[in-house]
């Protein structure tokens, strides 16, 4: 049996031993979204800088529509599957240098639920070091009087690891290490953060944090939200502003934002280019609510990106998308987040592209 025979076989076994545990394991309750698991890279492995494949699998008892596949919290792809109980789908990707990436695999169910809390996450590591065999240059072959000495054996640079955690689900960032503190930030449920120093033991498990994008900020997030990688043991000590016993927290708003009368007009839209009647874009409109303020709304097209919406009046935001390069049905989902770092997520509308006759 050569090498590809046998991995081919442990794939299948791999496959079998899998859908025999998603069975035993299918959630019973449906609406949670689907439980993932990632089954190529495993975790703690190391690779050379080359084309690298992900496959990843999940289960759902409301069907898997779709697997989101992410490095170091970014969606690098997107798959539709087929929307059974049980979907496999793989990418390549191609990591652009040496270093250490968290890969993770998030899935939705037929009805736009993600169970991101349980997303599959695992590290690996990234070398610029080739191994395997070579091939003997013989004016290479050091001579009988040649002395080889620990000088001229070339020592190995170890890969950078940058002190980071993971969120394991929305999680706010407060001013200090104690929910006592007023809240500055947040993070998203899968979002990375640079970590920076750690609370006293005084206030327990704290992590002082650099978020560098939105919601963004800086500040300290509770350490059961989150996963840390990379901690050094000499990581410092922050000291925090003291709260005032007069100090009056800011209450606490674990509301998210209420999505409403989303809407896409028209729905049918041309190729590039108007086709007779068809427009080439489409208007995405929403009405989003909350206590609180509004800070970002936005619509994502898997596979495409996402689109900051702006407001117009009466609780309305609008985005103009397209032109379109493809046919296809495209799954649009709008995205609001309001200042105590809340998210909702609309159920995903439709909008059919289609190309001129001809």
């Amino acid at each position: 049996m050569n090498k590809h025979q046998f991995l081919s076989h442990l794939e299948i076994i791999l496959m079998i031993a899998v859908t025999l545990l998603a069975g035993c394991s299918m959630p019973s309750i449906g609406g949670s979204g689907p439980t993932t698991w990632i089954d190529r890279p495993l975790d703690g492995e190391t690779y050379p800088i080359a084309e690298l494949i992900i496959q990843a699998h999940a289960a759902d008892v409301d069907g898997v529509a779709r697997m989101e596949f992410l490095v170091m919290g970014k969606i690098i792809d997107s798959v539709v599957v087929d929307g059974t109980r049980f979907e496999e789908a793989q990418i390549t990707w191609m990591p652009p240098t040496s270093g250490i990436y968290i890969i993770e695999v998030r899935a939705y169910d037929s009805q736009g639920n993600s169970n991101a809390r349980t997303m599959s996450s695992i590290q690996i590591t990234i070398s610029d070091q080739v191994t395997g065999s070579s091939t003997i240059n013989p004016e290479t072959i050091l001579s009988e009087t040649q002395t080889i000495t620990s000088e001229s054996i070339p020592s190995e640079t170890p890969t950078p690891c940058l002190p980071t955690v993971i969120a394991k689900e929305d999680a706010t960032l407060r001013a200090g290490p104690d929910m006592g503190y007023g809240i500055v930030g947040g993070l998203i449920s899968g979002q990375t953060a640079n970590l920076q120093g750690r609370s006293e033991s005084v206030y327990g498990n704290w992590w002082y944090i650099q978020v560098p994008n939105p919601p963004g900020g800086q500040g300290w997030v509770w350490g059961d939200l989150v996963t840390t990688v990379c901690v050094p043991q000499d990581l410092p000590v922050v000291t925090a502003m003291p709260l005032i016993s007069t100090f009056t927290p800011t209450p606490i708003d674990n509301t998210p934002p209420t999505i409403s009368e989303v809407n896409a007009n028209p729905t049918l839209v041309s190729a590039k280019i108007q086709c007779g009647a068809t427009p080439p874009t489409t208007i995405i409109s929403a009405k989003v609510i909350d206590a609180s303020d509004i800070t970002r709304v936005f619509s994502r097209i898997p596979g495409l990106g996402e689109f900051d919406m702006t407001f117009v009046g009466s609780g309305i935001y609008q985005v103009n998308l397209g032109p379109f390069d493809d046919a296809g049905t495209l799954s649009i989902f709008i995205h609001a987040q309001d200042k105590a770092g809340n998210i909702s997520i609309s159920p995903p509308i439709s909008v059919v592209v289609v190309t001129c006759p001809g």
